[in-house]
C-alpha cells in the first residue's frame, strides 16, 4: 500500500518539481499523524482546509495532512507570517472600534534595535514574601534592561509603576490557608503529649479539601499528625503507569511522608464525596470521585516498599449520604489505630465533622467577600478558577497560575467558594466534583464581572467530558483552559493568560451578550408507561417498541455479542440490527464530534450512530432507538448516554433517541422469557468468540475454519431471532459440526492468554487491531474475558447492597430467580459447547475473583474493572492461561490502575499467597509471571507496542514450557 502511494504521488508531483524525498517524507509523516488527534473531524468538517504556521515550510507536512484527511489543503505563500498578518488585522479592527489609539512607529528604527541577553538573576520574593526563587532573564534593548520571566507579573508592574497587592486578590491562597490552618509539623494533640504516636497524611487529592476532618479526628484521639511537605523526585520516579500530574505528585508526597517515618499512615480510598449543596429536587445515584483518586492507596502500596513498623490504614470512605454517615467507619479506623474507646472515637468524629463544616462555611464567606469587592468596582473583573482542589488550588500543582492573575491586579476566586446552590444541573452527572463545577459555571456565565479559567491535566478522564460541558454552558463568553503537566513552562502559560485577558477586555468593551441557541425541532424521546416502553416521535406520535416504524440499533461490541442481542430482539417482534464492526472511517466520524480526549468506545459508538444516520438506505419516517446502556460508578462510561443525548440536541436530529434497559424503565417491558433469550445470546457469543480464536491458531486450514464458524453462528442467530425456538438443538448440531474441523494439535496442548481490561475494547476487533494475529504467530490463543463475567459482577454488587436496587419483595424475588436461571443457562450452554472439543468450559465464580482481587483493590472502586482484572489475573495465570494481557482505551483510568498494580504484583510469590497453594520449585525461577498492559486509540499499534507484545509472547512460551514439564504424564487410552 505504501509503495502504491509513493509511486502515484511521485508521478502526480513530477511536473511540480517536488523531490521524491519530500514525497516519501510526507508519507512517513502521514503514518505518524495517524497517531495524532489534531485531525479530529476535518475529514467531515469542510471541503477545503486552510493550513498555516511555520511548520508548513516543510512541504511534507501539508502533503501528509492532505493524504490523511483526503481533503485539499491550501497553504498561503508565507505560512509563518500569518500570525503577524492576524495581529495587523486585529489592530485595524480595534482602531475602527475605538478600542485602540493611533500611534506612529518607525520601521527602520525597529529594525535597527539591538537586543542582548544578559546574566539572569534569582528573584528573592520581596514584599510578597514569595519563596519560589524564580530565575529571571534580563534582555537589554537599546541599552535599557528588561527583566522577563517568573510566575507572576512583578517586574512588568515595576516597569510600568503599577502598585498591586496580589495577596488581597488571591482568594485561592486564602482558601488553601483555611484548609491547612492546623497543618503544623508534629503539633502536640489535646489528649496526648510529645511522645504520642504519629499519624501521617499524604498531601494529595482530596486532602486539599478534607484535611480539617482528618486532622481533627486524629488530634482528638491523642495522635500527632504529620503532613507530607514537598513531592520528592525519587517518589515520582516510582510511578508504574501513565498517570495524570496529580497522581505523579501523590507518589512524590508519599515518598516524603515515608521519609518522615510516622507510626501510622492514614490514606483512605474515597469512593464517593459529599455535596455541600445537593441538587434540589433530585436524588443523585452517584457522587463519585475519579478512579485515579480513589485507587491511590492501592497503586502506591504496590509501587513503594512500606517498612514493617509503619501501619497503613486504607478504609473505603463513602460520603454519599453526608459526612455523618461515616461515623462507624471512623470508629473502626480508631480501633485499627489502637484506640479501643468507642465513645472517644465517636466524640472525636463528631468534632471532626464540625471542623469540616466550619471550613465549608469559612470557604463560603471567602466567596462572599470576593464578590462584594467586585460589586464595589463594576469596571473590575474576577477570574473564577475551575478544576479540582488538588490541581487548581494546590500550590504544588497549579504552577502559580492564581498568582499570575493576582499580580496583574485581578481577583482570582476558587469556584467552590461561590454560592451556586440555586443553579440547576441539566445533565446527569456521576462525579461529585463535576456537578459542582457545572453548577458554578452557570453562575459565572450569568455574572458580567466573572470569567472562567479551567485548569486540567493531560489524561484527566473526567475532564475529557466536563470541559466540553463547561464550554457549552459558557457559550460565547470567553473562558480559558490550561492543560498542565510536570513539563509545562511559565512562558507558555503567561502568553495564554495575557491573550485571555486581552480577549476578556475586548468582550466587555463590545458588551457582547450570550444568546441561547433556538431549538425549533421537537426531538424524539422514550418514556415508560406502566411496565412498557414507548417512543414519542418529533411529530408527537406515540409508538410501541414493537411498532414497524421503530428500529433499535445496537453499536458493535465485537462481531458476536451485538449480533446476538439484535437477533434476540428480533425474536420479540422488534425491528433490530447490529451496527457493523467499526473501521477507521467510523473513528474519524466520531472524532469529528468530540474533543478527541474522550475514550475510544465513545468515539466509535458515536461514529457508528452517525454512519447509520448518513446511510441512504434508512427509512425517512423511521424512529431510531440507539442502544446505549448506562450504570453508576466513577468511570467515564456513565457519561456516554449524556454525551450522545447532547449530540442529538445540538444537531437537532429528529426521531432519534437512546434506549437503556434498566429497572427504571422496567427493562423496556421485556418479559422474563425474552430476557432469557438475550442471556442465551450473550453466553453463546462469548463461547463462539473463544472457539473462533482457538481455530484461528490451531486449525489446519484457517480460512475454511473461519468460514465454518461464521456459518454455524448464523444458524444460532436464526434460532435466536425465532424467539429461541430450537436454540439448544441447533447448539448441539453446531458443536458436532465444529468438532469435525481438522486441527494441527488438540486444544489441551495449546498455549493461551486471557485478554482482559475494558469491556468494550477487549471485545471489539477494530480496537484490538492485529493483536490476535501477532500472538497467533507464536501459536498463542487469545481468550477474551467473557461479557457474562460483568453480569455476574453486577449481581454481586446488587446482592451486597440490596437497598440500592431491590426496593420491593417482588424485586428481590425476580432478582433471585434471574440469578438461578442465569446460572442454569450458563452450565447448560457451556456443557453443550464443550462437546466441540474447542472450548474448555469454566463456570464463572465471580466471588473467588473478587476475593483474589480484593487483596489489592476494593471492589467498590473503578466500576469493577480493576478488581476483576487483578483478581482474574491470579485466578487464571498458570491454572487456566499462560499469560494475561490487559487492554483498554487510551487514557482509561481503570486500565492504568490495573497496570500500576499488576506490574509490581504479578509474581509467583503473590500467586501462591493469593490462591493459598504452593507451586513447584521450577516456577520459582521466574522473576515475574507474564502480564502486559496496552492501550488502544484506534490507530495501528506502533512498533514499540508490537515489540512489547513480542517480548510478552516469549514470556508466555517460557511459562507454557514450564507447565508442560510439570504436567502429569497422560495415562494410555
Amino acid at each position: 500500500q505504501c509503495s502504491a502511494f509513493i509511486s502515484s504521488d511521485i508521478k502526480n508531483a513530477s511536473h511540480e518539481n517536488i523531490p521524491a524525498s519530500d514525497i516519501i517524507a510526507g508519507l512517513v509523516y502521514s503514518i505518524c499523524m495517524n497517531y495524532c488527534n489534531r485531525v479530529k473531524g476535518a475529514r467531515q468538517a469542510g471541503k477545503k482546509i486552510f493550513m498555516q504556521g511555520g511548520v508548513c515550510y516543510n512541504r511534507a507536512v501539508p502533503m501528509a495532512m492532505a493524504n490523511l484527511i483526503k481533503k485539499p489543503i491550501v497553504v498561503p505563500p508565507e505560512p509563518g507570517l500569518m500570525g503577524a498578518f492576524g495581529v495587523a488585522l486585529e489592530v485595524k479592527k480595534r482602531l475602527g472600534q475605538g478600542l485602540l489609539q493611533e500611534a506612529s512607529f518607525s520601521l527602520s528604527q525597529l529594525e535597527r534595535r539591538e537586543i542582548e541577553a544578559t546574566a539572569p538573576f534569582q528573584c528573592r520574593g520581596g514584599s510578597e514574601k514569595c519563596d519560589r526563587g524564580c530565575w529571571i532573564n534580563v534582555y537589554q534593548v537599546n541599552g535599557k534592561k528588561y527583566p522577563f520571566g517568573g510566575i507572576c507579573n512583578k517586574y512588568y508592574n515595576q516597569r510600568h509603576n503599577l502598585q498591586v497587592n496580589s495577596a488581597d486578590r488571591n482568594w485561592v491562597n486564602s482558601r488553601q490557608e483555611l484548609v491547612f490552618a492546623k497543618a503544623k509539623t508534629l503539633e502536640t494533640p489535646k489528649n496526648g503529649n510529645e511522645n504520642s504516636p504519629t499519624v501521617g497524611i499524604n498531601r494529595s487529592f482530596q486532602v486539599n479539601t478534607f484535611y480539617p476532618l482528618y486532622h481533627t479526628f486524629f488530634q482528638e484521639l491523642g495522635f500527632r499528625v504529620v503532613l507530607s511537605e514537598h513531592p520528592a523526585p525519587e517518589g515520582v520516579r516510582k510511578i508504574q503507569s501513565s498517570f495524570c500530574y496529580p497522581a505523579e505528585l501523590a507518589h512524590g508526597f508519599f515518598q516524603d511522608l515515608l521519609d518522615k517515618h510516622p507510626d501510622i499512615i492514614f490514606m483512605p480510598a474515597t469512593s464517593r464525596l459529599p455535596l455541600e449543596f445537593p441538587t434540589s429536587g433530585k436524588i443523585l445515584r452517584d457522587q463519585c470521585s475519579c478512579v485515579i483518586m480513589g485507587g491511590e492507596p492501592y497503586y502506591l502500596r504496590s509501587a513503594f516498599t512500606i517498612p514493617e513498623d509503619i501501619k497503613l490504614i486504607s478504609p473505603v470512605l463513602d460520603f454519599k449520604r453526608g459526612l455523618e454517615s461515616q461515623k462507624e467507619v471512623f470508629v473502626d479506623i480508631a480501633h485499627e489505630a489502637g484506640c479501643h474507646d468507642r465513645q472517644a472515637a465517636e466524640q472525636a468524629y463528631d468534632r471532626a465533622v464540625e471542623a469540616q463544616k466550619d471550613f465549608f462555611q469559612s470557604r463560603r464567606r471567602l466567596g462572599q467577600q470576593a464578590l462584594a469587592q467586585l460589586e464595589k468596582d463594576p469596571e473590575s473583573i474576577g477570574i473564577v478558577l475551575f478544576g479540582r482542589s488538588y490541581n487548581a488550588f494546590s500550590n504544588f500543582a497549579n504552577l502559580g497560575i492564581p498568582h499570575k492573575f493576582a499580580s496583574r491586579g485581578i481577583h482570582i476566586i476558587p469556584y467552590d467558594t461561590l454560592p451556586f446552590q440555586d443553579q440547576p444541573l441539566e445533565q446527569a452527572m456521576n462525579w461529585a466534583s463535576g456537578e459542582e463545577l457545572l453548577r458554578a459555571a452557570r453562575l459565572v456565565r450569568d455574572n458580567q464581572q466573572l470569567f472562567g479559567t479551567y485548569i486540567t491535566n493531560f489524561s484527566c478522564g473526567p475532564d475529557s467530558f466536563l470541559i466540553g460541558y463547561f464550554r457549552e454552558i459558557m457559550q460565547e463568553k470567553p473562558s480559558l483552559t490550561l492543560e498542565l503537566d510536570s513539563h509545562s513552562a511559565d512562558a507558555g502559560i503567561d502568553t495564554r493568560v495575557e491573550a485571555f485577558l486581552d480577549i476578556v477586555e475586548r468582550y466587555r468593551a463590545l458588551n457582547l451578550l450570550n444568546e441561547e441557541n433556538s431549538r425549533n425541532i421537537q426531538l424524539g424521546e422514550t418514556f415508560s408507561r406502566g411496565r412498557r416502553l414507548y417512543c414519542r416521535t418529533s411529530d408527537n406520535r406515540e409508538l410501541a417498541l414493537t411498532d414497524p416504524g421503530v428500529r433499535v440499533l445496537f453499536p458493535s461490541m465485537g462481531s458476536y455479542s451485538s449480533r446476538a442481542i439484535a437477533a434476540a430482539f428480533q425474536g420479540f417482534g422488534i425491528q433490530a440490527q447490529a451496527a457493523p464492526v467499526p473501521g477507521f472511517d467510523t473513528l474519524m466520524r466520531g472524532r469529528g464530534q468530540c474533543s478527541c480526549k474522550e475514550c475510544l468506545p465513545l468515539l466509535l459508538t458515536t461514529g457508528s450512530l452517525l454512519e447509520y444516520l448518513e446511510n441512504d438506505q434508512r427509512r425517512k419516517d423511521e424512529f431510531l432507538l440507539y442502544f446505549m446502556p448506562t450504570c453508576g460508578g466513577n468511570c467515564r462510561f456513565p457519561q456516554y448516554s449524556v454525551f450522545l443525548n447532547q449530540l442529538i440536541r445540538k444537531h437537532q436530529i429528529p426521531n432519534v433517541s437512546l434506549l437503556t434497559l434498566s429497572s427504571e424503565n422496567s427493562y423496556g417491558g421485556l418479559s422474563a422469557r425474552q430476557m432469557l433469550n438475550i442471556l442465551r445470546g450473550v453466553i453463546a457469543a462469548d463461547i463462539f468468540d473463544d472457539v473462533r480464536n482457538t481455530l484461528f491458531v490451531i486449525a489446519c486450514n484457517r480460512e475454511q475454519a473461519m468460514g465454518r464458524v461464521e456459518e454455524e453462528w448464523c444458524k444460532i442467530l436464526e434460532s435466536l431471532s425465532r424467539g429461541g425456538n430450537g436454540f439448544y438443538r441447533q447448539l448441539r448440531r453446531s458443536a458436532r459440526n465444529l468438532r469435525d474441523i481438522p486441527l494441527r494439535y488438540p486444544l489441551s496442548d495449546a498455549k493461551s492468554v486471557m485478554l482482559t481490561g475494558e469491556i468494550y475494547v477487549r471485545r471489539d476487533e477494530f480496537s484490538c487491531q492485529n493483536l490476535l494475529e501477532l500472538l497467533a504467530r507464536h501459536d498463542i490463543i487469545v481468550k477474551r474475558a467473557p461479557t457474562l463475567e460483568w453480569l455476574h459482577y453486577i449481581d454481586f454488587v446488587v446482592a451486597r447492597d440490596p437497598q440500592e436496587s431491590l426496593k420491593t419483595v417482588r424485586d428481590k424475588l425476580e432478582f433471585r430467580a434471574k440469578q438461578l436461571i442465569q446460572n442454569h443457562l450458563e452450565r447448560r450452554i457451556k456443557k453443550i459447547m464443550a462437546t466441540s472439543e474447542l472450548y474448555h468450559p469454566e463456570i464463572l465464580d465471580v466471588k473467588t475473583t473478587l476475593n483474589y482481587g480484593g487483596r489489592f483493590v476494593d471492589y467498590q472502586l473503578s466500576g469493577g474493572e480493576t478488581v476483576l482484572g487483578v483478581g482474574g489475573y491470579f485466578k487464571d495465570i498458570i491454572d487456566h492461561t499462560d499469560g494475561v494481557l490487559s487492554v483498554g482505551p487510551f487514557g482509561c483510568m481503570p486500565t492504568r490502575v490495573t497496570e500500576a498494580i499488576l506490574k509490581q504484583e504479578s509474581t509467583v510469590a503473590n500467586k501462591e499467597q493469593v490462591t493459598g497453594r504452593e507451586l513447584p520449585e521450577e516456577f520459582k525461577e521466574l522473576e515475574k509471571l507474564p502480564f502486559l498492559s496496552i492501550e488502544s486509540d484506534g490507530n495501528p499499534f506502533p512498533q514499540i507496542i508490537e515489540t512489547r507484545i513480542e517480548s510478552f509472547a516469549l514470556q508466555v512460551n517460557r511459562l507454557a514450557e514450564l507447565k508442560r514439564k510439570n504436567r502429569p504424564a497422560k495415562k494410555p487410552a
